[in-house]
């Protein structure tokens, strides 16, 4: 049965023909050659001009000249757009990113000629002096400001990725997204920093210079993806660049959270609406005025009424009001007014209404 791959040929720098042809058809031969020219258009499409074609097995190379104009094959999805996810096309990335002088190893299809002359490779890698294949990727790194956590206390996990290398290094993304950072316990995610996020959908690239370094910071606050705080125990951190395919190989961190009295911390509700994506799974203290079923209207928080039961109660400092979920010990109609203190957990609903999980209540002649 014949199987087919779909190319797609640059012209210059404007787009070009959506070719199919018969792979099973097709002659190749494999071959080495210096890069002489780059005629780079939109990632990941290039026409390369070849010199010094040597090929490396028995076989002829169709060239009538000193040079040889060719462009790597990529396979498309069902859209129309290439597909990153086809080994076919992530062996060929190489190509974009090849300067005149390298030394490249390919494949050349015999039978693709077009009417300018161009001809498709695939297999395209990319070789030092030694002849061995040279792999550009940089070099990555995840660290945690610490290795041992109190129950609740934030993670803050850096991503550290670094050129080594003596050139240039340009990076190419499917989206807005650049990394990805998860954390797993026994095998199994429980957290993952992107997921509920939404990303550019367009090519982006970042260049490292040789020897540059950037560092990627973002705060765990040991939730899970459920929204729900983790239990005691050791946990992996993961880091990844999400580059186009071939991705760099996950890094990795180990750190333990412990199982001692979670982490207080004092807050205004003001700033804790102000701040939520950081406050989310946060264990918080604050002191106000306990509303029972009868929260200040005059605060959106507080006007959207009970976020899971209809038991839910309302407290409010100078700063703001909230709801809280679960047992107060206090009446809502005979104790409404009275100064209070409680520690609880920051959430939030689907709908992105804040509210807090009630641990303990006080009140304050308590």
């Amino acid at each position: 049965m014949k199987t087919f791959v779909l190319v797609l040929l640059m012209i210059g720098a404007a787009a070009g023909l959506i070719l199919q042809t018969s792979a099973d058809n097709q002659r190749t031969v494999p071959f080495t050659a210096q890069i002489a020219g780059v005629d780079r258009a939109g990632f990941p499409y290039v026409r390369l001009q070849l010199a010094g074609i040597t090929p490396i097995a028995e076989g002829r190379l169709p060239v009538v000249s000193e040079t040889l104009r060719v462009t790597p094959v990529y396979s498309l999805t069902s859209r129309g757009t290439v597909d990153f996810n086809d080994p076919a096309t992530v062996d060929n990335l190489e190509a974009y990113y090849l300067k005149p002088g390298d030394t490249i190893q390919a494949v050349l299809l015999m039978d693709s000629r077009k009417a300018d002359g161009t001809y498709y490779i695939t297999q395209v890698a990319r070789m030092n002096e030694d002849g061995g294949q040279i792999i550009s990727q940089p070099i990555s790194a995840v660290r945690t400001d610490k290795t041992r956590y109190a129950l609740g206390e934030p993670v803050r996990i850096s991503l550290i990725v670094e050129n080594r290398t003596g050139e240039a290094l340009t990076l190419q993304f499917p989206t807005g997204q650049r990394y990805d950072i998860w954390a797993e316990s026994t095998g199994r995610e429980v957290w993952r920093w992107s997921r509920g996020k939404v990303f550019t959908q367009a090519f982006t690239s970042l260049t490292l210079q040789p020897g540059e370094r950037r560092v990627f910071e973002e705060t765990w606050s040991q939730v899970n993806n459920d929204g729900k705080q983790v239990p005691p125990g050791a946990y992996n951190i993961f880091a990844q660049l999400t580059t186009v395919p071939p991705r760099p190989t996950p890094v990795r961190t180990q750190l333990t959270i412990g199982s001692g009295e979670p982490v207080v911390k004092p807050a205004t509700i003001g700033g804790i609406i102000e701040n939520i994506d950081t406050s989310i799974g946060q264990v918080v203290q604050i002191s106000g005025t306990y509303l029972g079923w009868r929260p200040d209207p005059n605060y959106e928080t507080c006007r959207l009424g009970p976020p899971v039961t209809r038991s839910d109660w309302a407290i409010k400092d100078d700063t703001g009001c909230i709801y809280v979920t679960g047992s107060s010990g206090l009446s809502p109609t005979d104790d409404y007014g009275k100064e209070i203190t409680l520690s609880g957990i920051v959430r939030r609903t689907a709908e992105g209404q804040p509210y807090i999980e009630v641990q303990r209540v006080l009140t304050n002649n308590q």
